[in-house]
């Protein structure tokens, strides 16, 4: 390649991304192009953030990655000596929950509840003396082609000592546990162990921690079975490819919506309006609902109501959007 021509950038494509892109355009626009998150975070995505910053910081604590900060804004000293279990726990339980996640912005109420979660499923765990922790929210990338790479960042990747597996865990909050299907549709996680693997990573099987949200009355509260659930994932060769070709071929579509004209956008970004699929918890009905009724200048609606997403940020960093 001659090296006056300067190369493409290079976009890293989650699942999440994929997931909205093939359910709503328009809420893909609004998510991922418009890059806007609800300055209020609804309560089923404030508890479940909530409970992974819970996981962060402990499993953090635990591996010796606690960041020490010098004078200087920002800037990195040093690291607090690995945690066992008890401090870890206190630390976790004191700065994640009384002094949440600035990038959440659930109420009180639902901070909360999700400690309430965090502390019930920790006091059951009592240590975790079966795990070797080797990391937690680590970003990393394969590349599918030239301009674009599957991205993930994973909850927490550990060692069974009992067998001597290595295991990728992703933490789910659910007000019901999942159906057989659901595991079996389950993109996430097949696409996680390929990319470990495809960055010379061990993984011999996946596993899905599922946390169970509602309540469910004292007696059945005291059966642990019933207040979470692990499913364990060996997803198959052919699976695997499978969803790689999946996340390619939606990637490829991204790539050429991104690079429509507003016209174009304009006449590709049509809602699904199912209110049982993407639209029940979509974060953007009431702007979808504006545009519906002809409004075309939605500024200040979203000054009003949208801050920039985090999410987003994380995998493509850009510029502040200004609204």
């Amino acid at each position: 390649m001659n090296e006056l021509f300067e190369k493409p950038p290079v976009r890293n494509i989650s699942n999440s991304e994929v997931t909205s892109f093939l359910s709503c355009k328009r809420q893909y626009k609004y998510g991922y192009m418009l890059e806007l998150q609800p300055k209020e975070t609804g309560d089923p995505l404030a508890r479940g953030s909530y409970f992974h910053y819970g996981m962060e910081l402990y499993w953090l604590a635990r591996l010796g990655q606690i960041p020490i900060y010098g004078d200087a804004e920002g800037v990195v000293i040093g690291y607090r000596p690995v945690m066992l279990h008890a401090d870890a726990y206190d630390y976790a339980l004191n700065n994640a929950f009384i002094y949440p996640n600035p990038d959440v912005r659930g109420s009180f109420e639902m901070s909360m509840n999700a400690q309430f979660l965090w502390v019930r499923y920790m006091t059951f765990h009592r240590g975790f003396p079966d795990v070797e922790p080797l990391g937690t929210e680590v970003k990393m990338s394969v590349a599918v082609t030239p301009t674009l790479n599957m991205s993930m960042k994973y909850d927490f990747y550990y060692r069974r000592i009992s067998n001597n597996k290595y295991v990728i865990l992703d933490y789910k909050l659910a007000y019901e546990f999942w159906k057989q299907d659901d595991h079996d549709l389950n993109g996430q996680m097949p696409k996680y162990v390929s990319i470990l693997q495809a960055n010379g990573y061990q993984v011999d099987e996946g596993e899905l921690e599922e946390i169970r949200s509602r309540d469910l009355g004292k007696d059945k509260a005291a059966d642990p079975k019933n207040l979470w659930k692990t499913s364990r994932y060996v997803p198959s060769q052919a699976k695997k490819a499978s969803l790689l070709r999946q996340h390619i071929g939606a990637s490829l579509q991204i790539e050429k919506f991104r690079a429509l004209s507003p016209e174009e956008l304009e006449a590709e970004a049509l809602p699904v309006l199912n209110k049982h699929g993407a639209c029940k918890y979509c974060n953007f009905t009431d702007l979808c609902i504006a545009e519906l009724e002809g409004k075309k200048d939605l500024s200040v609606d979203i000054r009003h109501g949208y801050t920039q997403n985090t999410y987003v940020q994380q995998y493509n960093p850009t510029q502040e959007v200004t609204f």
